[in-house]
This record gives C-alpha cells, sequence and structure tokens, in this order.
C-alpha cells in the first residue's frame, strides 16, 4: 500500500469538445483505473463525496485514478439537457483514460449511467482487465414484462407498500419503472377480460418495443464480448434497488444463459438496502472498501 497520492486537476480535449479532469496517482501506480460517475447531476464528481474518496481509496493501493464530469455537467463546457441511458457517453470515459499512463492494465468502474457509459466503452480502451458497474441500469424491457406477467396483484400490492418501493415513487427514475410495471398489469388485465378489445400497436409503441429489444440485444453482445477477452465484470447493487430486480428478471431469461458460460468471470454483490445514490456513509465505505480488494485480488465479494 502506497502512503500518500498526488491529484492534478486539468481539461482534455475529446471527440466531443473538452472535458475537466482529475487524475489521483500514487508515486508508482501498477495499474489505472477510470471512474465514470453518474449523470444525474450536475457536479457529478463531488456528489456525497464519493468518487472523490473512492479515487483516493484506489490511489492507496497503488492505481493510477482519473475522475471527470461528463460534458455538459460540472466543470465540463457545453450543454446537455439530460442523460439518457440509452445513450451512453463512451466516447468521454476513452478520453479521461488517456490521462492515465500508457501500457498499464486498466479497469472501468462506474456509477448508473456512467456503468452504461464504461460497458460502451470497453471495447476501445488498450489493455483492459476489469469492469466493475455499479447500480447497472438493465433494459426493463422485455424482462419486466415477463416479470409483470408472473406477478399476482396480491403480491404486487405487498411489495408496492414496502418502505424502500414507497420511497421510490419520489424518484422520477423509478416513478416511471412503477408506472410502467402498473400499465403492464393493466394491459394483460384488458386482455384477459376482453381479448378482441385490444388496441392494435402504433408505429410509436413499435419503435419503443423494438428499442427496448436492441438495447438488452447489444447490452448482451458487449458483455458476451468481454467475457471472451476474459475481462472480469463485478456487478453491485443494492438489493431494494429496482436495478437488482431488472438484473433478476433478466437472469431468469437471456442473462442466464449468458453467465452460465462466463466461466466464473462475473461476480456480483449485493448490499443491503438502497445502494442507487449512496445516501449513507456507511453504505460508500463499504462499497469502497468491497470494490479495491476486488479490483486488486485481496477479496471475492459475497452477497449478504
Amino acid at each position: 500500500m502506497t502512503t500518500g497520492f498526488n491529484e492534478r486537476p486539468c481539461y482534455v480535449e475529446g471527440s466531443e469538445g473538452p472535458l475537466f479532469a482529475i487524475t489521483t496517482q500514487p508515486p508508482v501506480g501498477s495499474s489505472n483505473v477510470v471512474l465514470c460517475p453518474g449523470g444525474w447531476h450536475g457536479g457529478s464528481i463531488q456528489a456525497n463525496r464519493l468518487v472523490m474518496r473512492m479515487a483516493a481509496a484506489l490511489a492507496e493501493t497503488g492505481h493510477n485514478v482519473v475522475r471527470f464530469d461528463w460534458r455538459g455537467s460540472g466543470e465540463s463546457p457545453g450543454h446537455i439537457r439530460f442523460f439518457n441511458l440509452a445513450e451512453p457517453f463512451a466516447s468521454d470515459a476513452m478520453t479521461a483514460a488517456h490521462l492515465l499512463p500508457p501500457g498499464l492494465p486498466t479497469s472501468l468502474v462506474g456509477f448508473c449511467f456512467g456503468a452504461r457509459s464504461a460497458l460502451a466503452a470497453a471495447p476501445a480502451i488498450d489493455g483492459l482487465e476489469a469492469v466493475v458497474l455499479l447500480s447497472f441500469p438493465f433494459p426493463a424491457g422485455r424482462t419486466k414484462e415477463k416479470s409483470a406477467s408472473r406477478v399476482t396483484a396480491t403480491a404486487a400490492i405487498r411489495e408496492g407498500l414496502r418502505p424502500a418501493a414507497l420511497k421510490g415513487w419520489l424518484d422520477p427514475a423509478t416513478r416511471r419503472v412503477y408506472v410502467k410495471f402498473l400499465k403492464l398489469r393493466w394491459q394483460q388485465l384488458w386482455r384477459r377480460l376482453r381479448p378482441a378489445a385490444a388496441a392494435p400497436a402504433t408505429p410509436d409503441m413499435i419503435r419503443r418495443e423494438e428499442a427496448q429489444a436492441i438495447a438488452l440485444e447489444d447490452l448482451l453482445a458487449q458483455l458476451a464480448e468481454l467475457i471472451r477477452r476474459r475481462v472480469r465484470i463485478l456487478m453491485v447493487f443494492g438489493n431494494d434497488d429496482i436495478m437488482y430486480q431488472h438484473w433478476q428478471a433478466a437472469e431468469e431469461a437471456e442473462l442466464g444463459e449468458l453467465l452460465a458460460s462466463s466461466d466464473g468471470l462475473v461476480d456480483v454483490m449485493t448490499v443491503s438496502g438502497e445502494l442507487h445514490g449512496f445516501s449513507s456513509l456507511q453504505s460508500q465505505e463499504g462499497v469502497i472498501a468491497a470494490i479495491s480488494g476486488w479490483l486488486t485480488g485481496r477479496a471475492v465479494p459475497a452477497s449478504d
């Protein structure tokens, strides 16, 4: 373990414009880590101080680390109205990686939107050895519809009254998933009662369903390519997060076959409660320690 590190803020020119980034490096780093923050708020580098503290912890264990603000957010110039999970900013992660010493094994660590962007950037990262995806927003699409068809009305009500589920109505992204689930349940009931009354799919509905299917297939292809390249993958979820429910639904469908053939390269870690947003210091400390240990090979994460 190192006894200190150096931090350097800078701007780096990317294909979509300049990015603000901060490198955190020990005196002698043996590997590189690109931290890709979440994309839901402007000052994403400093949100909950999580990314800053993770950079320090990884530097202390011998990693050269870079963290950055996505284009148009935080200190990076430009303007972005919102982040679309279906349109990750792979080029930003690739640009940030160029600030680290070349020729060293590199890992990508991403949070939510950052996880989607890290996975999209992975094929272009030289010497990639590991990818860590926290609160990964797995497409609900077909897997969510399958899940909705299995859940009874009583079970759905019981699930919806859990404290964590009730709290989810306050979050716009989670609320959209809840509304989608309710619509699917209503559509299923309506078709059962009046099959002939089902309205034909509109072109807009067809485009949305096709986009979800393509996103899921692309995602599975990206994971399969990492496995083919023998890249280690760590998925981290809170067991009360909606993202974990999406993962479980997908694991029972298309994802299961992929994991069965992964030769142990994919680890899944769950932490108690909600991980998305890292609202407590306790959840931050535990996840930072687990990821640092997993990347250095000193520990294998286990579900709790």
